[in-house]
This record gives structure tokens, C-alpha cells and sequence, in this order.
């Protein structure tokens, strides 16, 4: 993006930018975490009397509980959406 295309775009187009950017790095450095810990998990399972199944058993981050913790609500409409779908 060069200056006259910033120049050019809303306050809303702006924020969606931003907002896309951080989500973008905030993946990556997930991302790398995640390997980190499977790297891990590889060179610490073979030593283990009893080896782990799971990666998560190494080690869980924040951001792996949070999704799993978060609740949807839905609205009246959607469920009556969801109840005929299903």
C-alpha cells in the first residue's frame, strides 16, 4: 500500500486494516508456539515412562482454553433456524 492508497481509503477501511494486521501476527505467533511445543513433545515423549498422547498434556496455552471455554448465544430466531436445520 503506498501513501496515495492510504490517503484514499475511510477511517473504517483503516481499522479493518489494523484490525486484519493484528489478527495476522496474532496467528503467526501462535503459530510458533504450537511448533515449539510439538518440537518438545517429540524430543521429551520417547524418554517418558509413560508417554503422553496428547500435545496438551505438555503444556496448554491461554488461548486453547479460552476457545474451548467461550459459550455462543444465539438469538431466538437463530435457534428456531438451528431447531429446523439442524
Amino acid at each position: 500500500m503506498n501513501i496515495t492508497d492510504v490517503n484514499r481509503i475511510t477511517f473504517r477501511q483503516y481499522v479493518n486494516a489494523i484490525r486484519s494486521y493484528r489478527e495476522q501476527e496474532e496467528s503467526r505467533r501462535r503459530e510458533a508456539w504450537e511448533q515449539s511445543r510439538f518440537i518438545a513433545f517429540c524430543a521429551v515423549n520417547p524418554h517418558l515412562k509413560r508417554p503422553m498422547k496428547r500435545v496438551t498434556q505438555l503444556i496448554k496455552f491461554e488461548w486453547e482454553e479460552a476457545d474451548h471455554m467461550r459459550k455462543i448465544e444465539f438469538t431466538e430466531e437463530q435457534k428456531k433456524i438451528l431447531k429446523k436445520w439442524g
